[in-house]
């Protein structure tokens, strides 16, 4: 069966004055964080390109780089890897590497609130976290379908902001599976809830499977998946993920 493993990791505390972070994350991380106007985004960003390096050497254990990601035609961003199945590190091959042929890899980094995520897998993944919140109708009106909307509304008033988010994170995580971007509308598409989450859409062939778990009561997250996979889960502290 395929494989996944996600990375969480809580930033609130991440220091950006500790350049120990910065250094260990890439040359295009670090430009991307730096950008971002405000601590929390910094940190977030930051936090994510900590997750994806702390993920990429554990799942391949043998790279020793740091990893360079580009956006695929529709935004996604993907590990850059060489012919031979190594990371690519500032244009050459290998990335300091011991030897050839390293595992596939798909990732899906995600943050919200001070919660950063990465996903690891070697099949098409999606990974999104949100932090719960009120309910919307607005945003649902415009961007769930109907059989969406009357799931959220169906709930008690109590409980449609959380029902809101998981339908959010479910229909975010199917996009950022797909890897479509604003290519593929969140409206155009239906997440069916009961026994089986399941999607129905025409964008792209294949099965999809999904996993909605509620982190804590302050965040949701969704996985989606291309096919069936083991789904693991770590916690990862700011300590763990220093180069």
């Amino acid at each position: 069966m395929k494989e996944v493993k996600i990375y969480l990791m809580r930033v609130d505390l991440l220091d950006l004055n500790d350049e120990r972070f910065w250094e260990s994350v890439s040359e295009e991380r670090r430009a991307k964080a730096q950008r971002i106007r405000t601590e929390e985004g910094q940190r977030l960003s930051l936090g994510a390109g900590l997750l994806l390096e702390y993920g990429a050497r554990a799942w391949n254990p043998g790279y020793v780089g740091k990893v360079r990601t580009r956006q695929n035609e529709f935004g996604k961003p993907e590990v850059v890897m060489d012919m031979d199945g190594g990371f690519l590190e500032d244009g050459k091959a290998g990335g300091g590497r011991e030897g050839a042929g390293l595992r596939r890899m798909c990732i899906s980094l995600t943050h919200s609130g001070s919660v950063a995520g990465c996903a690891v897998a070697d099949v098409e993944v999606g990974l999104d976290i949100e932090k719960v919140k009120g309910y919307d109708g607005k945003v649902a009106g415009r961007f769930f379908r109907d059989e969406e909307r009357q799931f959220v509304e169906g709930k008690g008033k109590a409980d449609r902001g959380a029902a809101f988010c998981e339908q959010w994170v479910l229909k975010e995580s199917f996009v950022k599976a797909v890897g479509m971007g604003f290519h593929l509308p969140i409206e155009e598409f239906t997440v069916h809830r009961g026994e089986k989450i399941w999607v129905e859409q025409s964008a792209v062939e294949g099965e999809f499977e999904f996993r909605l778990e509620r982190l804590d009561r302050e965040y949701q997250m969704a996985v989606c998946t291309k096919g069936a996979a083991d789904i693991s889960v770590t916690w990862v502290e700011l300590a763990d993920v220093i180069g």
